[in-house]
């Protein structure tokens, strides 16, 4: 293909190379979805894949004694390294959920719960080598910021946390709803139609805690799930969609050129023609029930997030007439819907064209990066019993009035 997705009417191919790209972009979309699979298996030891067996010799040892204490564990990817990163552990008992960490570090390492997959707005838990009998709650308000500690302090540090030849295996609790307002409740998140827990990790070899540069990870996990850890969130939400849905269309860039900038909005929209969706004769609409997301794996790094919406045509730039149905953020497997629910797609003349706006991280101003990310979206070709729709309401520029909001909070009433 010669031109982008943002402007896709003004492509044209030969048979011969069209046939070339779709057997490529096939193979792309398979690729990409298996890589795109947060790392969760039923052995912890293979976590860490790079280091040998002397080097992960303490790891294995504190797994070996101490993870049948947690039910679930999945690894999360550093953002350096996909093969170095943060083996998470869990367990919920009654009203209170269970935490261990692992990471490569000598000084010190932080676990929070994110509230949109980043540091901004997260609740951390930070523990230093330099003081190992205290476990420090605490929250950012900033990125790049150090983290505030909280007023009350709700992380209770476990008695088996290991510091020892380069491993920081921390263990910690705490109730899932602690009733403080610089805490993020913990909530049931095992229905795929809900949104699982974020989750993040820093981690560095300074006495005390600074900047964690690529030492980081994030993703998602559904605590309170009941599956088995042989079955990743994202194969179980692929069969769920696959059993449920008539058929799927990919909305993916075609090796779109990254700017060399911190940071850039890119657009691409397609009209129901250029999807190529095919129905069943004298059927013009679907019903969309989920979505998962499609990462190149070459980078997914500089993806910070997608925003759907749906338009009259790709004319229509107002953001009066639009219609959201997703927003994807790193950490997000996906999503789907209760089985009878759905989003109709297509069925009127203010809905037929989908828009996808990504938003690029290039604060490296790395040249040359070609992306080919996108979605996956699964539809039935039956209308559902009840429709799904997205109410956006509130202050859309922040302004709140003049007001601010003290820093800390998660919620504020005014």
């Amino acid at each position: 293909m010669t031109g982008s997705l943002a402007n896709p009417s003004s492509t044209t191919t030969s048979p011969i190379t069209a046939v070339k790209h779709f057997i490529s972009r096939a193979i792309l979309v398979v690729t990409l979805l298996l890589s795109s699979i947060t790392t969760a298996c039923a052995d912890a030891t293979s976590y860490f894949p790079t280091l040998n067996t002397d080097e992960k010799e303490d790891y294995t040892n504190w797994v070996n004694a101490h993870s049948s204490s947690y039910s679930r564990h999945a690894f999360m990817p550093s953002a350096g390294n996909q093969e170095e990163g943060a083996a998470i552990f869990w367990n919920i008992d009654g009203d209170t959920v269970h935490f261990a960490v692992a990471v490569r570090a000598e000084g010190w390492v932080g676990f929070g719960i994110s509230e949109a997959g980043g540091m901004i707005g997260s609740d951390m838990a930070l523990y230093q080598a330099s003081n190992p009998s205290e476990l420090v709650d605490a929250y950012v308000v900033q990125d790049r910021s150090m983290p505030l500690t909280d007023d009350c302090q709700d992380w209770t540090l476990e008695g088996a946390t290991t510091v020892k030849n380069g491993w920081m295996i921390v263990e910690m609790s705490r109730l899932l709803d602690t009733n403080d307002g610089q805490d993020h409740a913990i909530k049931n998140d095992v229905d795929l139609w809900s949104p699982p827990t974020r989750i993040i990790a820093a981690w560095g070899d300074h006495d005390t805690m600074s900047y964690h540069g690529q030492k980081k990870a994030r993703g998602s996990v559904r605590l309170f799930a009941h599956y088995s850890n042989e079955l990743t969130e994202m194969q179980v939400l692929l069969e769920t969609l696959e059993e449920g849905s008539d058929g799927y269309f990919d909305f993916i860039e075609d090796e779109f050129a990254i700017p060399t900038e911190e940071t850039y909005y890119h657009d691409s929209c397609r009209t129901f023609e250029e999807l190529n969706i095919e129905l069943p004769e004298g059927q013009s609409m679907i019903t969309m029930i989920g979505a998962v997301p499609i990462l190149d794996e070459e980078t997914a790094e500089f993806v910070h997030h997608f925003t759907v919406h749906l338009r009259k045509d790709c004319s229509d730039e107002s953001s009066l007439s639009r219609t959201m149905v997703y927003a994807w953020a790193p950490g997000d497997e996906g999503w789907a819907l209760p089985n009878d629910i759905g989003f109709p797609v297509f069925d009127n003349v203010n809905n037929q064209a989908v828009h996808i706006q990504i938003h690029y991280d290039n604060p490296s101003l790395i040249a040359g990066a070609k992306d080919s990310s996108g979605l996956r979206f699964y539809y039935t070709h039956d209308e559902r019993t009840h429709r799904a729709g997205i109410l956006e309401v509130g202050d859309p520029w922040l302004l709140l009035n003049g007001e601010s909001i003290d820093e800390g909070l998660t919620q504020y009433s005014f």
